[in-house]
């Protein structure tokens, strides 16, 4: 793993703790350094979709739920977010 794909992995996990405390502003911050770091990982922009959800900013969630479902279709968190942001 490259320095950068360390770098994403952390920002991930501290966005997921983060999110986990409800630190919603905080998650935000930590997933979107993730997802420019590693543009690949769909359970980062979906639990970036979600902390937008939170927040009560749908428009700011959608886009994140999109890009998750286009890495991966199947992901349930994303298509739960997409149904909590009509």
């Amino acid at each position: 793993m490259q320095a950068t794909g360390v770098e994403a992995t952390a920002y991930h996990y501290l966005g997921l703790a983060a999110y986990q405390a409800g630190r919603y502003q905080d998650a935000i911050q930590a997933l979107k350094s993730a997802v420019l770091l590693d543009s690949d990982n769909p359970e980062s922009y979906a639990h970036l979709g979600w902390s937008y959800v939170y927040l009560e900013r749908c428009a700011d969630a959608r886009p994140a739920f999109e890009t998750a479902l286009a890495l991966n279709p199947d992901l349930a968190l994303a298509q739960e977010g997409l149904e909590a942001c009509p």
